[in-house]
């Protein structure tokens, strides 16, 4: 098994691709830890990979906030006593008011980036020194393929921009302490957030063509590829972008 003997936090991971995750890291024997602000979802995750075999926690917390963090690894480290992967898949997206940086306001910038760009710093400040004394590891970071391409959210667009800068400068910094930093670039995919805010068929059919692939992807599709940087295969992978877009950002 590719993760065997392996405890792996992944946040956001009640649903989308970090319940895909969280099910495949655990088929493949990681100690998953299953963190995310909806109980009930987050609690229904570590239910279908303990009916499947598999070994999970589920820790309620908002990345955002440096106490909930804190707790998020202390309990991680008292449960399993160890930390080897830190999967930063936890986001936000707010079409509704988001928008060009003249339209949207203060709040709404901060509200997206103290998820999606002060979370990440907040698990990486507070999880690498653990994964560190485990002997080393894997930082999996998520942007988007928006980050790459530009789409009009601003606050968004920024804030996984960031996501891409923080990841090579951190991989620089803790690949000398045998932790891996590596970013996922997703393009649309199938996560609950994505299809109601693409219910519209003709907004659906457009975003499938932008793909080179004229499809949306699936969680699993992202999930393996996390699998792979989660995993030693990945061994030499050092502060890379992995796009996973169906084509999106080259077509």
């Amino acid at each position: 098994m590719r993760l065997q003997g392996k405890v792996a936090i992944i946040t956001g991971a009640a649903s989308g691709i970090g319940q895909a995750a969280a099910i495949l890291f655990a088929k493949e024997e990681a100690k998953v830890v299953v963190v995310d602000r909806n109980v009930q979802e987050g609690q229904e995750c570590v239910q279908t990979i303990l009916r499947k075999g598999g070994e999970a926690t589920f820790i309620q917390a908002d990345i955002s906030i440096t106490v909930d963090v804190q707790n998020m690894i202390k309990t991680t480290i008292s449960k399993y006593g160890k930390l080897h992967i830190l999967y930063n898949n936890a986001a936000i997206f707010l079409p509704g008011i988001d928008g060009p940086v003249t339209e949207i306001d203060e709040g709404t910038w901060d509200r997206i980036h103290n998820v999606n760009l002060r979370g990440v710093f907040l698990c990486c400040k507070h999880g690498i020194p653990e994964i560190i004394k485990s002997g080393g590891g894997s930082v999996i970071n998520v942007s988007s393929g928006d980050a790459l391409i530009g789409v009009g959210y601003d606050a968004y667009t920024a804030s996984k921009g960031g996501i891409i800068s923080l990841t090579r400068s951190m991989a620089v910094e803790y690949a000398p302490h045998k932790v891996r930093v590596n970013c996922i670039i997703p393009g649309t995919i199938k996560t609950p957030i994505n299809l109601e805010e693409r219910k519209d068929p003709a907004l659906a059919k457009k975003y499938a063509q932008m793909s080179s692939l004229k499809r949306l992807g699936e969680p699993e599709e992202v999930a393996y590829m996390a699998l792979f940087l989660a995993s030693d295969e990945s061994s030499y992978a050092v502060g890379g972008t992995f796009v996973v877009d169906g084509g999106m950002t080259v077509a």
